[in-house]
Order: C-alpha cells, then structure tokens, then sequence
C-alpha cells in the first residue's frame, strides 16, 4: 500500500460521498446511522476545498483509489503561546473503522496501523517544514490515551524525538 497526504480538492468531497457511502451500504441497516457524519465530512471537504488559504484537512490517499482512506484535521498553531503542529482528529473511512466488523482480522489492524502510522509521520513532517518542531496528537477515547501512554512509555527517550503525554496530548519534539 502507497499512501500520499494530499490537499483537499473541488472532487474530494463528491468521492468521499460516493465511495464511503457505498461501504456503509454494504452493512446495511446498521451503515444507515453512519451516513450523516459521511454526509459533514464530505460536506466541510467541499468548504475547505473553496478557502485556499486554508488547509485544516487533508486526504490521506491510497494509489489507486478514487476517495481518501482518510481526512485528517490539522491545524497549524505555531504561533501560539506552546507552538506546534496539531493533528485534532483522523477521521477514517468506514472500512477502516473496527466497530463495523464482527470479526477483526489481522490484516484489518494491520491496515489501520499503517493508516495511522503514516498520518502521525507526516503530520510530523509538516510541522518541521515549517519549522515547528513539536506535533501534537489529541486523544479522543481511553483507547487512544492508552495506545499514547504505550508510546511514551516504549519510546527510545535518548533517541531524536522527546515523546511525553501533556493531558489528552501526545507531544512528540524533535530534538536538535
């Protein structure tokens, strides 16, 4: 799998509403309760998409496929009080969301590993090419702040980057 951070565009939204809601339809009843939050997910992609001078989201892309495998919400706070790179939310497609399967395979948290992993490397690209050094993770559920205090606490500590929790926040600085 070949992934690419790519800015949001006049199209993206019209690919999140047809091949994420095809996906929902493939659940069901269930994927019913699921379309609205496709249907403002794709809707702020197409607002975001009319304002070129902002880019809180961005489309996490796989070669190959139509629509984003996810949109990632990042904000650039580095001139504030504790300057950083923000990366607020992942919102995944519903393929990717465990909650919809009965069984979870291997290969699913495999998948699902890799769409984070590379969300959380070049959301941290992105803050040190634009010379922040420091990315800051929120965590949304005790499963996220649980998976946090696992990295904090496997994290090599002499290595290039100073990883700490901050509340709901993993900190990750690099060091120079």
């Amino acid at each position: 799998m070949e992934y690419s951070l790519e800015k949001i565009c006049s199209t993206t939204g019209g690919n999140i509403r047809g091949e994420w809601a095809r996906q929902l339809d493939s659940l069901g009843d269930e994927g019913k309760m699921w379309l609205s939050g496709v249907e403002r997910i794709a809707s702020w992609c197409e607002k975001e998409a009319d304002l070129s001078n902002v880019n809180n989201l961005m489309a996490l892309c796989e070669t190959g496929k139509t629509a984003p495998r996810a949109i990632l919400e990042i904000t650039d706070a580095s001139k504030s009080k504790d300057p950083a790179y923000k990366l607020l939310n992942v919102y995944l497609e519903p393929d990717l969301i465990l909650s919809h399967k009965d069984v979870v395979r291997q290969e699913d948290l495999l998948e699902i590993t890799a769409v984070f992993g590379f969300a959380f490397t070049e959301s941290l690209k992105m803050a040190v090419e634009n010379s922040t050094e420091k990315l800051k993770l929120f965590g949304r559920s005790t499963e996220m702040l649980s998976m946090f205090d696992r990295l904090v606490e496997t994290a090599e500590q002499s290595g290039p980057a100073n990883i700490y929790r901050q509340g709901k926040w993993l900190v990750i600085e690099i060091r120079r």
